[in-house]
């Protein structure tokens, strides 16, 4: 079976390889002249989404690894960028992943076709000139499959601001942004309250004259690191969190944030709870703000010539540009209009993934957005993915599959503030579980109790690394079980040679968790 993948980044590899694994015959198509994704930086290829000069992943890398192939031990637990990219490097070269793309390839169009009483889809494609190719060249191939991995930052969603049209400013979006000292010396409005607004707000107002950041609603400020040194993914990804109430969970999530600086103080307090919408993840934003290197304002009225004016009648004088971190539309510019139905901007697609048909023979990879590290989601997705291609799995009835989707939107109209901007938002332990469920490799925690009594406590009170999806079932790894088990031994790897005994107060949290949690150990994991 022939498999047409669409993009080299992390999601496009992480289909290669799971194609591989399954027997089935990957044919990669990536537009760039390498591979990545957003995380090949770059400032002078035209369209192409990158990551900007300064960006660090807000995820930890034992929490953004793909599930059989973790970070290097010497990487620093945070990865900036350069990093990030050269762990895809070692990825592709370790599972010989590179002589299945084709570089230089942008895909027209993919339309399906009938062969017969096969199901088959013709890829178009353009191959950019090239030594042995002087001029551009277009063709066609048949496959028998397609996944869909080229993301969604590629259309920016640009609001219309009042008064735009007189302002004789620059009004960019930040999917341009890539280096500070473009803005050296400027006055800069950044519009937004996401992870990549705020990390732009903080690294400008190191060489700007003055930077402003613009939200309506504000958000809770989260950092990389928590109480202990613990990073905040492996913090709050547990499975026993999300086996409290949620409301407890929420209430806690609050109290910790709002403990290391009064949200409304600092005029970012959001009408929402914590759970209602991601966090962001920013270690400067408070520093900034009470030096005043970054000033919060409300949403923007209008515009004049010069100035920007706020809702609360606020004035901001001569600002030179205006920059637009307000995230993307979903687009699939080589598919038929028809091909994936949109509510409130959302694709309305089993598990973010399949669209409802009996047999299907298409699947997005990474079309949402998961509050956790994409890699390790999408290595999900198109693990399940390829074996529903090869008919190793069958998906629900589509009536079952229509009531999926429907209750899955009902429930986030209900439970987020902005139903809309996070519409493709999903938990990372919830929905892992669900893809692993079908997959076959959710780990039985109830039986490993009996088998192996500390992985399995590992793996209910400590962070819900990818290689738990490795431990059993279809595609599992030898290794997952020491890459779970040396997860804070790899932490502090980067840091320092020697990683010294458990301190007393480690020990003493580890106990009082343990009593306050062994009912749900009984209840949750035993009977599960």
């Amino acid at each position: 079976m022939r498999v047409a993948i669409i993009g080299a980044g992390p999601c496009g590899l992480t289909s290669i390889k799971s194609c591989l694994d399954e027997g089935l015959e990957p044919v990669c198509f990536e537009k760039g002249t390498d591979l990545g994704g957003l995380w090949r930086y770059t400032t002078t290829e035209t369209g192409h989404a990158s990551v900007y000069n300064a960006c660090v992943m807000v995820t930890s890398k034992e929490m953004s690894c793909f599930s059989d192939f973790p970070i290097p031990k010497h990487h620093p637990l945070y990865l900036p960028h350069v990093l990030a990219k050269s762990y895809l490097d070692l990825y592709a070269d370790n599972f010989n992943l590179r002589p299945h793309i084709s570089f230089n390839t942008k895909v027209l169009q993919v339309l399906r076709s009938q062969m017969g009483n096969k199901d088959q889809w013709k890829v178009t494609y353009e191959k950019r000139p090239s030594q042995d190719e002087p001029t551009n060249t277009t063709e066609t191939q048949v496959f028998d499959a397609v996944l869909v991995c080229s993301g969604h930052h590629w259309q920016p969603y640009i609001p219309q601001l009042p008064g735009a049209e007189k302002f004789h400013g620059e009004i960019i979006h930040s999917n341009s942004f890539r280096e500070t000292r473009d803005f050296y010396g400027k006055n800069v409005l950044v519009v937004g309250i996401g992870d990549s607004a705020v990390a732009i707000a903080t690294e400008l107002s190191q060489v700007v004259n003055k930077v402003y950041l613009s939200t309506r609603r504000g958000s809770w400020i989260t950092s990389r690191i928590q109480a202990f040194g613990i990073p905040s993914d492996q913090f709050l990804q547990r499975r026993f969190f999300f086996d409290l109430p949620r409301g407890l969970t929420d209430w806690v999530c609050m109290k910790v944030v709002n403990a290391k600086f009064d949200h409304r103080n600092f005029g970012l307090l959001p009408s929402n709870s914590y759970l209602q919408q991601p966090p962001v993840v920013n270690d400067f934003l408070p520093y900034k703000i009470i030096s005043g290197a970054v000033l919060i304002k409300p949403d923007v009225s209008t515009l004049t010539e010069k100035d920007v004016i706020f809702v609360d009648g606020s004035v901001a004088k001569d600002i030179d540009t205006i920059i637009l971190a307000t995230g993307y539309n979903y687009t699939f510019p080589f598919l038929d209009e028809n091909m994936v139905k949109f509510k409130n901007n959302s694709p309305m697609m089993y598990k973010h993934m399949f669209r409802v048909e009996e047999k299907p023979s298409i699947a997005f990879i990474g079309c949402l957005q998961p509050v956790g590290c994409m890699f390790s989601v999408a290595e999900l997705q198109a693990r399940l993915a390829t074996r529903v291609f090869k008919g190793l799995v069958k998906l629900p009835a589509i009536r079952e599959m229509e009531q999926d989707i429907a209750e899955n939107l009902a429930r986030r109209e209900s439970e987020s503030y902005d139903a809309k901007k996070h519409s493709t938002v999903v938990y990372y332990i919830p929905y892992c579980n669900s893809l692993a469920e079908i997959i076959g490799c959710r780990p039985r925690l109830g039986r490993m109790l009996f088998s192996d009594p500390l992985l399995a406590l590992r793996c209910y009170f400590g962070p819900c690394s990818p290689p738990q999806y490795r431990l059993t079932g279809p595609g599992a790894w030898g290794g997952a079980r020491r890459a779970i088990m040396e997860i804070q031994e790899r932490n502090v790897a980067q840091m320092r040679k020697k990683v010294l005994g458990t301190s007393y107060q480690n020990v003493l949290i580890k106990i009082v968790v343990g009593l306050l949690c062994l009912y749900f150990v009984l209840v949750r994991v035993v009977f599960q």
